[in-house]
């Protein structure tokens, strides 16, 4: 069975039977089983090709011919342009690729005291991309009782990564170590 949607979001579904062996299979089923299977093949690249022109909507020309080769060349300028800020950023560069998204999952929390009686907290997350992030580390600030007091976001190839500084006020106490180590769980579960 294939299953997949279409360009509305509905989800579709063929049943290509069980396999038989050639012989067995009459020319009609097999011609079946090919048009279902091409049908699908196309309801895909449409989907790809709809896709694309989303990621890059000043596309004039639409034949896919011209789709391709528009997304080819930006894609290339893009990488170029990339190159090239990493040349130029210099002795900076190390810090600046700090900041850019790690291939392994990361979830890490580190805390310390700033100036006056409040307890910092750095939290920095790097995964797959997802809609969901921001409001789920947000959620979780809340949750432990802090502040979110800045933010800085990065998403490269379907990567991101989010380091987020938050704040507590220091009463004094374990109720505020036990708000760090709740958002410390919270940020490892995501």
């Amino acid at each position: 069975m294939e299953m997949g949607d279409d360009e509305g979001g509905a989800i579709w579904s063929y049943s290509l039977g069980s396999m038989k062996s050639s012989k067995k299979m009459s020319k009609q089923e097999a011609m079946t089983k090919h048009a279902i299977s091409e049908k699908i093949r196309r309801i895909r690249l449409k989907q790809r090709f709809k896709d694309i022109l989303r990621l890059f909507p000043n596309i004039h020309k639409r034949d896919k011919a011209s789709i391709l080769k528009e997304a080819v060349c930006r894609l290339n300028t893009l990488k170029n342009t990339t190159a090239n800020i990493l040349n130029n950023v210099g002795s900076s560069k190390s810090t600046f690729l700090q900041f850019l998204p790690n291939e392994e999952n990361e979830a890490i929390v580190v805390t310390g005291k700033s100036s006056g009686h409040d307890i910092m907290a750095k939290v920095t997350i790097s995964c797959n991309q997802r809609p969901s992030l921001n409001r789920e580390l947000t959620q979780a600030i809340k949750v432990a009782g802090g502040k979110q007091v800045g933010v800085e976001m990065a998403t490269v190839g379907g990567r991101t990564k989010v380091v987020a500084l938050v704040k507590w006020m220091d009463s004094g106490g374990n109720n505020l170590n036990h708000q760090i180590m709740s958002l410390k769980r919270a940020v490892r579960g995501n």
